[in-house]
């Protein structure tokens, strides 16, 4: 702050010098990276477990269908859906409601290919053994490349 001696020999305080001023901005800019940083962390933190309960809610879905109504909710064979594939009939069947029909698995919208949360517009892998009688469901992970070492997967029997 800049000072000026008043009428009366008393100094007078009257503002802060560009420095000051060009200081604190500066420190809060800093500020502001350091959080930002965090945030973002803590989003791709967040959307790896989302990922994670959904590819087992999936699994989850599938094992219950096979449990309540003694088949699996595909073709007699089994497949894989989703990836690069569509895998809105395999969802559209999982969440079949009315006339009786058990909801196994909530999605936004069932006619669509239910996708990951890391924005690059992949559906979920939902693999279907049917002669080993296994279920998987994974994901790409975040940068939605296969073999990066960052996907998501989960599987039983």
């Amino acid at each position: 702050m800049t000072s000026k001696a008043g009428s009366n020999g008393m100094l007078e305080k009257r503002g802060f010098t560009l420095i000051e001023l060009l200081v604190v901005v500066g420190l809060i800019g800093i500020l502001i990276g350091i959080v930002m940083t965090g945030a973002a962390g803590a989003r791709r933190n967040a959307r790896i477990q989302q990922a994670n309960a959904e590819v087992r809610g999936i699994v989850t879905a599938v094992r219950a269908y096979k449990v309540e109504f003694g088949r699996w909710p595909v073709r007699e064979y089994g497949g894989t859906w989703g990836g690069n594939n569509n895998n809105a009939d395999l969802i559209r069947e999982l969440t079949k409601v009315g006339n009786g029909r058990i909801n196994f698995l909530e999605v936004s919208d069932p006619n669509k290919s239910f996708c990951d949360p890391f924005g690059t517009n992949t559906a979920y892998r939902i693999n279907i053994d049917v002669s080993n009688d296994r279920v998987g469901a994974s994901s790409l992970g975040p940068d939605g490349k296969p073999s990066s070492g960052d996907e998501i997967g989960f599987s039983e029997s």
